[in-house]
């Protein structure tokens, strides 16, 4: 099996596109190589139907797939509009010690970590 990263570029004046980076400097438009499938439209979109979606990644990575140089597009974030962001206040030990305010009576055993917002 051929080896892809999944990412988002931007080429054409702010058209953005999900992509296979392959051979570590090629771009495989997933879009323009699957034509019509719905879960073609989006890295979340590829991500929730996974189990349809990698077997036609991995031959399109593997394939004659037509392809676009790195240095031609400019990359986006792995996940353009994620459903949910989760941020961790407090995810180790010594680090929810920092942020108590009594910092000698803190208890561990109290503070369920990570504590997340």
């Amino acid at each position: 099996m051929a080896d892809f990263k999944l990412l988002n570029f931007e080429r054409n004046k702010g058209e953005v596109r999900p992509g296979l980076l392959v051979d570590n400097d090629q771009i495989i438009d997933i879009q323009n190589a699957t034509g019509d499938e719905k879960w073609c439209t989006s890295t979340l979109n590829i991500l929730r139907e996974w189990d349809q979606a990698c077997p036609v990644l991995h031959k399109m990575a593997e394939g004659l797939t037509d392809k676009v140089s790195l240095s031609d597009v400019k990359l986006l974030a792995p996940i353009l509009y994620p459903p949910a962001i989760y941020c961790a206040g407090a995810n180790y030990k010594k680090h929810a010690m920092e942020m108590s305010a009594d910092k000698k009576r803190f208890q561990i055993k109290k503070l369920q970590i990570p504590i997340f917002f």
